[in-house]
């Protein structure tokens, strides 16, 4: 049985992958469900339409023409502290939208932010995604160096993979699972800044070694704003409750809550026009060059031929008409 959440739940509720099991059914279909649930953000990259094969589900998604937040570093290195705090509080819109509707993301990295063509960031990549209230699946997911300690595996004991039954002895309490958000969202930020993470080791285990010691190394060639360094520390403090994000403010009448720690932290505080940039009226600090460009008129040039297409190889008509249920067989 299917139900309807509010007004904006997206009419995307479709009958997926009859023939496979339920549990490869519910993670093929993870990213769509998560995605469905949510409003039209400008900050998300959001669901436009589902469609699907026998063997697999496509999601189209709204376009950011201009690459991700990882290649935008790659080409321009460290950024300036005015640029890191631009994108950063694209970044906690972001958050705070997801958090406010019980969804944590699960795999913030700059990869998984895209720029759209106003040189504005979009968070993409719900595929690790979880409801805040599921009290399962919440072992280690996402990209090693952006993991929160709090979900290593070091931490919990699991069943085998698809049980939803689990010791739970140090999962974090509900009201404090978006906090591993936050604690990417700080690695990303210190990224940002250094093009580095601060806790890279070789394997999971090393990384979160690292992280115990809880020694955050920051170059010395280069000045980095103290009031940056200073919110990187406190978003990355090991107890989730401590950790700074975990206060969330809502105005009366408001859906989306505010990450006041973040917000009044004198890194951002006085120096980010949230409400422009909420409105995206703030000038981006960099627009960069879409790709594709939209002047080379590619959308005019046609459809690639199916044999260019990545996937599985074409069957032959006469073996394609046998098993079309369409056609009469003799």
């Amino acid at each position: 049985m299917k139900s309807v959440q509010k007004a904006f739940h997206r009419e995307l509720e479709r009958n997926w992958f009859k023939v496979q099991g339920p549990y490869v059914k519910e993670e093929k279909n993870k990213e769509r469900r998560i995605l469905s649930k949510l409003p039209w953000n400008p900050f998300i990259c959001g669901l436009v339409d589902a469609f699907h094969d026998q063997q697999n589900l496509y999601l189209l998604l709204e376009l950011a023409p201009c690459n991700s937040l990882y290649e935008y570093l790659y080409e321009h290195g460290p950024l300036p502290a005015d640029r890191v705090r631009f994108y950063f509080a694209n970044l906690v819109l972001a958050l705070e939208f997801i958090h406010s509707h019980g969804i944590v993301h699960r795999d913030v990295k700059p990869g998984n932010i895209l720029m759209g063509a106003d040189g504005y960031l979009c968070l993409t990549d719900f595929g690790c995604a979880l409801e805040q209230e599921l009290d399962y699946e919440w072992e280690r997911v996402g990209t090693a160096d952006y993991v929160a300690p709090e979900i290593r595996p070091e931490e919990l004991v699991f069943r085998p993979r698809g049980s939803r039954n689990l010791d739970a002895r140090s999962l974090p309490p509900p009201e404090a699972r978006h906090m591993i958000d936050w604690w990417a969202a700080a690695i990303t930020l210190y990224e940002m800044a250094t093009f580095k993470r601060p806790f890279h080791g070789e394997d999971g285990h090393q990384i979160y070694k690292n992280i115990k010691r809880q020694v955050i190394p920051w170059p010395e060639d280069r000045e980095i704003d103290p009031d940056l360094k200073d919110l990187v520390m406190k978003m990355l403090i090991d107890d989730p409750l401590k950790r700074y994000g975990c206060f969330v403010a809502k105005e009366p009448g408001e859906e989306v809550g505010m990450n006041d720690e973040v917000r009044i932290h004198p890194f951002m505080w006085g120096k980010v026009s949230w409400k422009r940039i909420t409105e995206r009226r703030e000038l981006a600090p960099d627009v960069p060059k879409p790709e594709p460009d939209m002047t080379q008129q590619w959308q005019q040039q046609g459809m690639p031929m199916p044999w260019h297409v990545p996937g599985f190889d074409l069957a032959a008509v006469a073996t394609e008409r046998a098993w079309d249920n369409r056609f009469e067989h003799r």
